[in-house]
């Protein structure tokens, strides 16, 4: 499911951690998706100020592809409300 605004920060590939990169500051939807139950990732603020809109994901075999497809709702419905 593609979300608008959201793209992988780079095309290198990967496992199970990727970084991508958010139309809005990635601590707010950091803080958002919390307050929906999710975990949503790591902003890379802190070691990276100048990429304010980027964050890690982590994904493992643990998370069911329901949990997976509800990360992904959370989100579409975090950065519709800003």
């Amino acid at each position: 499911m593609e979300l608008p605004g959201v793209e992988l920060a780079n095309g290198a590939a990967f496992v199970r951690e990727f970084a991508i990169t958010l139309p809005v500051d990635s601590e707010g939807v950091i803080n958002a998706m919390a307050e929906r139950g999710f975990l949503a990732g790591i902003s890379l603020t802190g070691d990276y100020p100048d990429l304010p809109r980027n964050m890690v994901i982590a994904v493992t075999e643990k998370r069911s592809r329901a949990e997976l497809d509800g990360y992904v709702t959370a989100l579409k419905e975090v950065l519709a409300h800003g």
